[in-house]
Protein backbone atom coordinates (compact mmCIF):
# COMPACT_ATOMS: atom_id res chain seq x y z
CA UNK A 1 0.00 0.00 0.00
CA UNK A 2 1.33 3.45 -0.86
CA UNK A 3 1.13 6.66 0.99
CA UNK A 4 -1.80 8.07 0.64
CA UNK A 5 -1.97 10.77 -2.46
CA UNK A 6 -3.36 13.66 -0.19
CA UNK A 7 -0.44 13.16 2.65
CA UNK A 8 2.52 12.59 -0.37
CA UNK A 9 0.81 16.34 -1.82
CA UNK A 10 0.39 17.66 1.71
CA UNK A 11 4.30 16.64 2.18
CA UNK A 12 5.28 17.74 -1.48
CA UNK A 13 3.73 21.49 -0.57
CA UNK A 14 5.49 21.63 3.07
CA UNK A 15 8.53 21.04 1.43
CA UNK A 16 8.27 23.42 -1.49
CA UNK A 17 7.20 26.03 1.17
CA UNK A 18 10.17 25.30 3.42
CA UNK A 19 12.45 25.83 0.17
CA UNK A 20 11.66 29.80 -0.05
CA UNK A 21 13.17 32.28 0.97
CA UNK A 22 10.28 33.95 2.73
CA UNK A 23 10.00 30.94 4.95
CA UNK A 24 14.05 31.19 5.94
CA UNK A 25 13.15 34.78 6.78
CA UNK A 26 10.40 34.31 8.66
CA UNK A 27 12.06 31.59 10.62
CA UNK A 28 15.18 33.99 11.55
CA UNK A 29 12.63 36.33 12.97
CA UNK A 30 11.09 34.15 14.75
CA UNK A 31 14.34 32.49 16.35
CA UNK A 32 15.78 36.45 17.02
CA UNK A 33 12.46 36.74 18.72
CA UNK A 34 12.60 34.01 20.99
CA UNK A 35 15.63 35.36 22.21
CA UNK A 36 13.81 38.37 23.77
CA UNK A 37 10.96 36.70 24.82
CA UNK A 38 12.56 34.41 26.85
CA UNK A 39 13.50 37.01 29.49
CA UNK A 40 10.88 37.01 32.15
CA UNK A 41 12.88 39.84 33.76
CA UNK A 42 9.72 42.05 32.66
CA UNK A 43 7.12 39.66 33.83
CA UNK A 44 4.96 41.30 36.19
CA UNK A 45 2.45 38.85 37.06
CA UNK A 46 2.08 34.95 36.74
CA UNK A 47 -0.37 35.54 33.58
CA UNK A 48 2.63 37.42 32.44
CA UNK A 49 4.53 34.54 32.34
CA UNK A 50 2.24 31.82 31.47
CA UNK A 51 1.98 34.53 28.40
CA UNK A 52 5.36 34.39 27.74
CA UNK A 53 5.04 30.56 27.98
CA UNK A 54 2.84 30.43 25.50
CA UNK A 55 4.37 32.85 23.06
CA UNK A 56 7.72 30.63 23.09
CA UNK A 57 5.80 26.97 22.34
CA UNK A 58 3.99 28.21 19.71
CA UNK A 59 7.78 30.00 18.12
CA UNK A 60 9.25 26.27 19.30
CA UNK A 61 6.42 24.94 16.84
CA UNK A 62 6.95 27.00 14.05
CA UNK A 63 10.37 27.36 13.95
CA UNK A 64 10.77 23.28 13.91
CA UNK A 65 8.16 22.56 11.86
CA UNK A 66 10.19 21.97 9.03
CA UNK A 67 12.24 19.45 10.87
CA UNK A 68 8.87 17.53 12.36
CA UNK A 69 6.94 17.25 8.93
CA UNK A 70 10.09 15.56 7.36
CA UNK A 71 10.46 13.23 10.08
CA UNK A 72 7.15 12.46 9.80
CA UNK A 73 7.32 11.87 6.13
CA UNK A 74 10.11 9.80 6.57
CA UNK A 75 8.16 7.71 9.19
CA UNK A 76 5.45 7.47 6.55
CA UNK A 77 8.06 5.77 3.78
CA UNK A 78 9.24 3.51 6.70
CA UNK A 79 5.72 2.18 7.80
CA UNK A 80 4.44 2.39 4.19
CA UNK A 81 8.12 0.08 3.09
CA UNK A 82 7.38 -2.28 6.20
CA UNK A 83 4.00 -2.97 5.03
CA UNK A 84 5.04 -4.19 1.84
CA UNK A 85 7.54 -6.21 2.86
CA UNK A 86 5.28 -7.71 5.78
CA UNK A 87 2.86 -8.51 2.56
CA UNK A 88 0.14 -6.47 4.02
Amino acid sequence: MAIDTELEKYFSDMDELFETQGWQTLVGDLKHNAVHIQSVEHCKTIEDLHFRKGQLAVLTQMVTLAASTRDAHEQAIREDSEEVHNGD
